[in-house]
Order: structure tokens, then C-alpha cells, then sequence
């Protein structure tokens, strides 16, 4: 306890070595905040069209990697096919061990049919709940969604109409 004036601090005394580091660092957790809230700023303030590459928008070739059977990244961005669905591939969101054989030819054919090539991003539908984008993709002229679904690795789903999802456990593709 220190008496300054009329002041009485009662904080505890730091020791020499704690008090040589504090002078030292010259506010380093005022200097990383005002660094964090000057980069939240910016990062905010940017308007999202600005976070899309020419590349991404229809019309334009993108390098895609397969998650599952019917979304995956696109130069590094998160994409899902619109109005298909692939079997659940985890163990806790598949139904039965055939779904899970299913999830992974699935995604062995996505991977096969785009596999050291370029993409086209034919059309755009927005974004889903999940803040992936919807895309229709062609791969030389063909859609690559409905060659996946002409294999028996996706079916149709129209999710934004409300359809269930499609059941991968007990029937035959």
C-alpha cells in the first residue's frame, strides 16, 4: 500500500523484474486491441462483393475440393451443389453402415470426375443456412451434378421447397 497525496493505491506492489517487463512492453494488450478492433473494422466495413474473385461468379473456372459427394471448397471457399444430396458420411448423421459405404464412393467419384481439373461455376443460387454457396458446376460442358446423380452418387433434393431429405438406408440406387 502506497500513500501518493490525498490517493492511498491499494494495489500490490509488482516486483522489480515485473515492473522492468511492463515499462519494457509499452502497453502490449492496448497495442493488440487497437490492433483487433482496427482489423475487425475493416474486415466488417468491406462490402461482400469484394470477397468474391472474379473466378468464383458464373461463368468463371474455380478449383474445387470434395468434402462429400455434394459440397466442398472452391478456391478455398465452401460450396454445395443446389438440388442434390449425397449420403451422410459420418457416423453420427448417416443412418446405417450402407449410407457410410455410399458417402464415400460418392465422394471418390466427385474427386475422380474433377481430379486435376477446372471447373466452370455455370450458375449461383446464393447462399444456404450454413453460409456455403449454391452452385450448379459443368465440367467440359456437363453438369456435374446430374453426371453424379446419372452414376447413382447423389439424388435430387429440393430442400428449399421443403422436400425431406432423401433416405440412403434400404433401398436400392
Amino acid at each position: 500500500m502506497r500513500r501518493s497525496g490525498k490517493i492511498i493505491d491499494l494495489r500490490r506492489p509488482q516486483s522489480r523484474a515485473r515492473q522492468r517487463t511492463a515499462r519494457r512492453s509499452g502497453g502490449g494488450r492496448q497495442r493488440y486491441w487497437a490492433l483487433m478492433t482496427l482489423a475487425a473494422l475493416v474486415l466488417f466495413s468491406m462490402p461482400v462483393a469484394t470477397l468474391y474473385q472474379p473466378s468464383d461468379r458464373p461463368g468463371g473456372e474455380v478449383w474445387v475440393s470434395w468434402v462429400d459427394g455434394d459440397s466442398g471448397t472452391m478456391n478455398g471457399r465452401p460450396f454445395r451443389l443446389h438440388g442434390f444430396d449425397a449420403p451422410e458420411g459420418s457416423a453420427e448423421r448417416a443412418r446405417c453402415a450402407l449410407e457410410r459405404r455410399r458417402a464415400d464412393n460418392a465422394r471418390a467419384a466427385a474427386r475422380k470426375l474433377t481430379r486435376w481439373k477446372r471447373v466452370e461455376v455455370s450458375r449461383s443460387y446464393g447462399f444456404d443456412k450454413y453460409n456455403r454457396d449454391l452452385v450448379d458446376l459443368k465440367l467440359d460442358g456437363r453438369d456435374v451434378g446430374r453426371t453424379l446423380l446419372a452414376e447413382g452418387h447423389l439424388k435430387r433434393w429440393n430442400f428449399e421447397a421443403g422436400e425431406r431429405k432423401p433416405v440412403w438406408c434400404g433401398d436400392r440406387i
